[in-house]
């Protein structure tokens, strides 16, 4: 910091103040030693009074001065600069040269030229040996005048010539004197301001230099100096130490610089030099490797400028500094490494890896997901908003999660995509915030999976969880949640709804004689003529089987759902085609209308199928709407189907038989065992009640194991006692077509030792019309054991002559309702007659059923039935009443007679 003016003088005070009290002590001690020798010479010529008087003098003014000295010595920094002490100095220096002058005066020898040289010399002398004075001018004045005034004025008193030579030359020495001091004093001032002003700068330069070589040791920089025109360079110890070199071990030349950069990284040096050298650049920058003692390579960065230049502008001098940066170079190479390991890995992975600015501005995406949004290229899509391919329907929810993660959230969100080439497709992203090392927010990053597939599939599960997999019509599931919210919108509207329950009549017909493949065919092309029936607003529903729901909505009452129904039945009346045959399907429709008829759900439909069976009861191809006795009797059913699954367990089946007559000879030639139910509440049960019910909760099994044991036992008990009569069981259409059927009815026929040839077993027409090839192999299965088939019902299904000529069948049962009518209708009769001789031509025996009056009788045995059974002859009956009956004896022709 430059010194002001006023703050230069009181410096230089100071300063001048200092240098003459320095510089005392010395002149104390010569003072005392000149005036010691000066009265020892001049006591003996002056007299010891005059002389010691005189050096008492001296001795006490010197003593004044020294302590003076020590006082200023003993002053604090403050006080020793106050202007006291300058003039204590001045007058301290007057009382000294007054001393001695009056040496010069009162120790002058008159006539003795001798002593008065010797003390001139002594005077003079002290006074040329006071110029340390000069420091200050009234100092020495004030000194030097007083010291020879005297001594001239004496010499020039004296009259000798030599005494007024030496006087003459007194008084030209004293402006000599004077002069030198002055020039001298000057000169002493000239340095001092002079150092005085340069002081700060030197402190200030010190101060820079002890900074810049702490910065430089604590940066553990190497520093060079290079003299250009000599091609002598200084390297400092921390340059070499840093490649590992003692002091001693390089040079100042430019080759130890040179000889150890790297071959490859030499002639970039080299050209950063040059072009800093011809100003091109502002300084000298290079990253280079250099040789180190041990022969391994540490990266420099070798920063320099240069600092001297001649009057061409041609460098003289350029020094700078190495930085030792291995291991920002080795970071750095990792970090490289590392993210071309993450680019590498990024632009593999098969899933978009994408980053995003806040204003949803595409950043970065990997190969994966230009491929996703089909871009040819990063450039076509980098720098452009993402939004741009994002569905309409979905950006509003993208960019809502775009805020939420530049507000430090997260997120994942399936949205669509329309691709550059117009594909859509739908993806799953998650996002999260990527954050700089200060923690701000920069950019989203998010992993994006294409999920098309996936979600499609999860659609079509959903569809399948809500839908019929056959007809593509809503199922259960759907149609409970769809008809609850259908209930809630009928009583905010205060408006009736009706549910209709469709059945088709007799389908068990269609899958049993021409198998479930047509009669899934039947039921998609049902499915499809239902839905021209409704509106979009309606509810179509497949419950399973050929049972359909349809839920209607905005309708007035009963009559909108009965015209709905009318268009139903007017759908379906015209013929389907299936597998090159016409098949006519007649519905049996229920209606349940809420509110009256249920208040939720589950009431209207259970209501709905209880209207649906009494349809059915009325003689089906109508529908009926629900009422409160139709609950009653769903209820029994139900009670009556709990009853059943515990009738086998307590033993509630029996067993009951009706002879089979041979119309020859009048003869009971066997039995068909006929099962009852005999309840202890309800008594005997109607099979016409419960065996429908026992085929479609599929007790059917069960029940029928357990008659045909019983009737084997029964057959065999007969045999025991010398009645050799045949048993003819029925198989229901579940159980014919259940695996193993033929095992199973060996091993019942082992377990009970009944020959196979008296079991007959009776298989429905329609039953033995499903799947004809699997048909054709079980009855070779039983037919291998030894049983008799016989084909039941004959005439009421859908039985194929051509197929029928190659089933191995026995007997034709003609089926009662032909049988009713044939005395008296001629068509009836006729097709009697055609059944029997078909049987004849296919070597089988044929039984008439219900054969109930002697006209019957008549009739089948005109006919040439084979065989009858019927009412005419006996009703079913227990085994032990056939057999009191069998005692009395029974007679084939008329009532009343006993053909046993």
């Amino acid at each position: 910091m430059p010194l002001t003016q006023q703050h230069l003088s009181d410096a230089l005070r100071a300063e001048q103040v200092r240098m003459l009290y320095a510089s005392l002590p010395l002149s104390l001690l010569l003072t005392v030693i000149n005036a010691g020798i000066l009265a020892t010479m001049l006591a003996s010529v002056l007299g010891r009074a005059t002389v010691l008087g005189w050096l008492l003098a001296i001795v006490l003014v010197t003593a004044a001065r020294a302590l003076l000295v020590l006082g200023y010595r003993r002053a604090k920094p403050a006080q020793a600069q106050s202007p006291i002490w300058l003039q204590r100095f001045r007058i301290a220096a007057l009382a000294a040269g007054v001393t001695w002058g009056a040496a010069g005066w009162f120790l002058f020898a008159p006539g003795d030229i001798a002593h008065q040289a010797f003390l001139a010399i002594v005077l003079v002398g002290t006074a040329a040996g006071a110029t340390s004075l000069s420091v200050d001018r009234p100092a020495a004045y004030s000194f030097l005048l007083p010291l020879l005034l005297p001594l001239i004025v004496r010499l020039l008193g004296d009259g000798q010539p030599l005494a007024l030579a030496m006087g003459a030359m007194g008084l030209l020495l004293l402006p000599m004197l004077g002069m030198n001091a002055h020039r001298l004093h000057r000169n002493i001032v000239d340095n001092l301001r002079l150092r005085l002003a340069a002081e700060p700068r030197e402190r200030a330069l010190r101060e820079s230099e002890a900074r810049w070589q702490f910065a430089l040791n604590g940066a553990g920089d190497g520093v060079w100096d290079w003299n250009i025109q000599t091609n002598e360079v200084f390297f400092s110890p921390r340059w070499k130490a840093m490649l590992g070199y003692d002091n001693a071990d390089i040079g100042t030349t430019i080759m130890e610089w040179d000889s150890r950069v790297h071959p490859e990284d030499k002639p970039q040096c080299y050209a950063d030099i040059e072009r800093h050298m011809s100003s091109e650049t502002a300084a000298y920058v290079n990253e280079h490797r250099m040789r180190c003692k041990d022969g391994s390579y540490r990266w420099i960065l070798d920063r320099g400028q240069v600092i001297e230049r001649d009057a061409t502008g041609a460098p003289l001098r350029m020094i700078g500094t190495h930085t030792d940066i291995s291991e920002r170079k080795a970071a750095e190479t990792a970090l490289a490494n590392s993210t071309l390991r993450l680019q590498t890995i990024i632009e593999a992975e098969p899933e978009c890896v994408k980053q995003l600015a806040a204003d949803g501005t595409l950043l970065q995406m990997n190969r994966a997901g230009l491929d996703m949004i089909e871009a040819d290229s990063a450039e076509q899509v980098i720098g452009h908003k993402v939004t741009g391919v994002i569905a309409p329907a979905s950006r509003k929810d993208f960019m809502a999660l775009t805020q939420r993660v530049f507000a430090g959230g997260q997120g994942t969100l399936a949205f669509e995509i329309i691709g550059l080439k117009g594909s859509r497709r739908w993806l799953e992203t998650h996002a999260v915030p990527l954050r700089d090392s200060q923690g701000k927010i920069t950019s989203l990053l998010s992993i994006t999976r294409d999920i098309t597939e996936r979600k499609a599939a999860t659609e079509h599960v959903q569809h399948l969880a809500h839908h019929d997999a056959l007809t593509g019509l809503a199922n259960r599931a759907l149609l409970h949640e769809r008809l609850a919210q259908a209930i809630l919108l009928a009583q905010r509207k205060n408006e009736p709804l009706a549910v209709i329950f469709i059945d088709l009549d007799r389908f068990k017909h269609v899958n049993d004689s021409l198998g479930h493949q047509a009669g899934d065919c039947l039921l998609v092309e049902v499915a499809n003529r239902l839905q021209t029936c409704v509106r979009t607003s309606d509810t179509l529903a497949r419950l399973g089987g050929d049972e359909f729901i349809l839920v209607l909505l905005d309708i007035t009452g009963a009559h909108d759902a009965t015209h709905v129904v009318q268009k139903i039945f007017a759908a379906l009346q015209q013929p389907f085609l299936l597998e090159n045959r016409e098949l006519t399907v007649t519905p049996s429709i229920g209606i349940s209308l809420f509110p009256e008829d249920g208040r939720n759900a589950d009431e209207l439909i259970r209501n709905a199928d209880t209207a649906m069976y009494q349809a059915k009861e009325a003689g089906r191809n109508t529908f009926h709407f629900y009422t409160a006795d139709m609950n009653a009797r769903a209820l029994d059913l139900l009670a009556l189907e709990a009853a059943l699954r515990r009738a086998l367990e307590r033993d509630e089946l029996v067993m009951f038989y009706q002879p089979k007559i041979e119309l020859a000879s009048g003869r009971m030639i066997g039995v068909e065992a006929l099962i009852r139910w005999q309840h202890p509440e309800w008594g005997l049960v109607s099979p016409a009640r419960f065996i429908p019910l026992a085929e479609e909760t599929g007790l059917i099994l069960p029940i029928g194991e357990w008659a045909l044991r019983v009737a084997c036992q029964q057959a065999v008990a007969w045999h025991a006692q010398g009645q050799i009569l045949s048993v003819a069981v029925n198989l229901a259409a579940r159980q014919f077509r259940q695996p193993a059927l033929a095992a199973r009815v060996a091993e019942i026929l082992a377990a009970t030792g009944l020959n196979p040839a008296a079991l007959e077993l009776e298989i429905t027409e329609s039953a033995i019309m499903h799947d004809p090839q699997q048909v054709t192999a079980t009855l070779s299965e039983l037919k291998y054991i030894g049983v008799r088939i016989a084909i039941d019902d004959f005439g009421t299904g859908y039985s194929s002559l051509g197929y029928l000529k190659h089933f191995p069948v026995d007997v034709l049962k003609i089926d009662q309702t032909f049988i009713r009518d044939a005395p008296t209708q001629a068509r009836d009769a006729a097709i009697v007659q055609v059944i029997i001789d078909m049987a004849r031509a296919l070597k089988l025996q044929v039984v008439a059923e219900g054969v109930e009056t002697a006209a019957h009788l008549d009739f089948v045995q005109a006919m040439g039935c084979d065989l009858a059974q019927g009412y005419f002859f006996a009703k079913p009956m227990p085994a032990s009443e056939l057999w009191q009956q069998q005692q009395a004896g029974l007679r084939a022709g008329r009532p009343g007679a006993s053909p046993i």
